[in-house]
């Protein structure tokens, strides 16, 4: 656990800790815009693509979810952090110079590493350096990273240029934080305590919370792996497409920063973690009945909005269910919710090539509405880990 320190009066934690959610989320949004455009140069199908953007890269979040105990461990906080800042810039450069698929996946991978070690230590970092305000800008850097590559991805395609553009910008995004992290970075970071994990299996608030996980964290990288593509085969120029899908992540982004505020504020975790899934639901529904720009701009408001209040108050929570080591319930969370996408991307893929996106996007605004049922209350207690043998 990273111990409380004074406040950088620099304000270089706080563009650290942006950053570092700037550049891995990047990553999330890189592929969709230039999916076809790959297919094409690599001489691979669209469901190839998918499972490029979807399994490998997501394989390598989850590894990196279940290794951020012993690589910070080892390392220490702030080395893990310029770990992976380095990755996503190598990754990239990797991915914009790849001659082969297989080449462009090793990159991807990279990137995915380091991206799974930023979801977990940047979080902790920032509650620890400026509470669940600061954790509220994690995450609306996280959702401004999908945005920002969605958007220039999109307006690059739109103008011809080169894909591997695209991927240079990443890696500058990527290693972007490096310049602001503090030169000490304090804590120790013990790694999951001896039985912890079957005690945190047989949670029930773990799940709720989980779910919760999925469906904030999981559901729009699903989204937005396709949505660009989803509205161009409904006919849509593929900039409006982006820019649309820019509104999705960019609102999401806004009010991520104004979820932490209202939790520091005292407002109901109901409200936050319970009702605002539900909103998002109710966009993604239209979305799935609807592809013209007017109801498609409604849709993405609404589901930024559902996407974005709970994150603060949630990754809090899952911190506080195992208060003496936080980095092992949200590690394990975030495993859970970055495995979703393995699975989930290739066959949103598969289902839009069979000409049922629709259908997939209906499937999706159930499962998000059922997160937010589940999670009209609250964690109740915290973990009890048993004693060590």
């Amino acid at each position: 656990m990273i111990p409380p320190v004074s406040r950088d009066r620099t304000g270089n934690a706080v563009l650290a800790a942006f950053l570092i959610g700037l550049g891995g989320a990047w990553n999330g949004g890189n592929v969709g815009p230039v999916a076809r455009t790959l297919s094409e140069d690599f001489e691979v199908s669209l469901t190839a693509i998918g499972l490029l953007s979807g399994t490998v890269f997501f394989a390598a979040i989850v590894a990196a979810n279940m290794l951020t105990s012993p690589v910070a461990g080892r390392l220490g906080v702030g080395g893990a952090l310029r770990l992976l800042c380095v990755l996503a810039g190598l990754g990239n450069v990797l991915c914009a110079v790849a001659p082969d698929f297989w080449l462009f996946g090793l990159g991807r991978i990279l990137v995915g590493f380091g991206f799974g070690l930023g979801l977990v230590l940047a979080p902790v970092f920032a509650r620890e350096r400026g509470g669940v305000k600061l954790v509220g800008v994690v995450g609306a850097s996280i959702q401004l990273g999908v945005a920002g590559a969605l958007i220039v991805g999109s307006v690059l395609e739109d103008t011809g240029s080169d894909w591997r553009i695209g991927f240079l910008i990443s890696a500058a995004i990527g290693v972007s934080a490096l310049a602001f992290l503090p030169s000490k970075v304090g804590g120790e970071v013990k790694g999951r305590p001896r039985h912890l994990l079957r005690a945190e299996l047989r949670d029930p608030d773990l799940w709720r919370l989980a779910v919760l996980f999925i469906a904030v964290l999981a559901v729009p990288l699903v989204v937005g792996a396709w949505l660009v593509q989803y509205l161009v085969d409904a006919g849509m120029q593929a900039g409006v497409a982006g820019t649309l899908a820019f509104v999705l992540f960019g609102a999401s982004a806004a009010l991520r920063f104004a979820g932490g505020s209202l939790s520091r504020r005292g407002t109901a975790p109901l409200l936050l973690a319970g009702v605002a899934p539900l909103i998002a639901a109710a966009g993604i529904a239209i979305l799935a009945v609807e592809q013209s720009a007017g109801p498609v701009l409604a849709a993405m408001l609404l589901a930024g909005t559902g996407f974005a209040l709970p994150y603060a108050v949630m990754m809090v929570e899952g911190q506080g269910l195992f208060p003496p080591e936080p980095v092992a319930p949200l590690s394990l969370l975030l495993l859970i919710a970055n495995s979703v996408p393995i699975i989930a991307i290739p066959v949103m893929g598969s289902a839009m090539s069979g000409g049922n996106g629709e259908g997939g996007m209906l499937a999706i605004a159930a499962f998000v509405a059922a997160a937010g049922l589940l999670n009209l209350r609250p964690p109740t207690h915290q973990i009890q880990a048993p004693p060590q043998s």
